[in-house]
């Protein structure tokens, strides 16, 4: 929804001189998009109805905007006005959604779930964002791009506070084929059933001391 937005913003009739808001936006939705059609074609059909019916609703809300503010609004500055709004709502909300991992963070003092990528290139995107809103002087483009910058460094704080912290994993040990322990294959017979191990250790002193074992032992055979 946000890049749809910041698309419908930077047209001529909206907000003219705005070729880059455009393009930007224009590669981040062709990419969601991408990235929708491979969620839908590929997830369990509960889960693709879900993702169906909330993209319809947004579309249903992106054509009400559109002929709202093109209908009830002749000029560029109210139309920026209206849609740069709903894009500044917006980019604060994508810009915030990563609060959920950086609470997951603190609560288990690990970085195992967070992105150091994606958290430092939130914050230079924030910051070159804010660069040009200020160049141009645009209040939208510099509210979320702000919240941006501010979501990115709080993440790369975390990320530095918790890295040492985070529990490494150990590689499991393995055995050379002539130090691997063995097994042995015992067969305990009576006279009435038989039974069948494969898992006991090759020591017959743990039945020494129990004859009614040494008498049912019949075989020993090495795995």
């Amino acid at each position: 929804m946000s890049c749809v937005l910041w698309v419908f913003y930077g047209q001529p009739f909206v907000h003219p001189d705005s070729i880059l808001i455009v393009t930007i936006n224009s590669v981040g939705l062709t990419l969601e998009l991408i990235y929708l059609l491979i969620y839908i074609c590929y997830a369990p059909n509960n889960k693709r109805m879900k993702v169906i019916v909330i993209l319809l609703i947004e579309a249903l809300f992106f054509v009400a905007i559109a002929v709202f503010s093109l209908e009830c609004f002749h000029t560029h500055r109210k139309r920026s006005m209206v849609v740069g709004i709903l894009c500044a709502f917006f980019g604060v909300c994508m810009s915030m959604s990563p609060l959920t991992v950086m609470g997951k963070v603190i609560r288990t003092k690990s970085v195992e779930y967070m992105s150091f990528l994606f958290s430092l290139f939130n914050f230079l995107k924030g910051i070159i964002w804010m660069i040009y809103a200020l160049l141009c002087f645009d209040p939208y483009i510099l509210i979320g791009s702000s919240f941006g910058a501010i979501g990115g460094l709080s993440q790369l704080i975390l990320y530095g506070i918790y890295y040492k912290s985070t529990p490494k994993e150990e590689a499991s040990k393995s055995y050379p084929k002539d130090e691997a322990p063995k097994s042995t294959e015992v067969q305990f017979c009576n006279s009435r059933s038989l039974f069948y191990s494969r898992s006991l250790p090759n020591n017959r002193s743990l039945f020494s001391n129990n004859r009614s074992f040494s008498n049912s032992i019949s075989q020993v055979l090495p795995v």
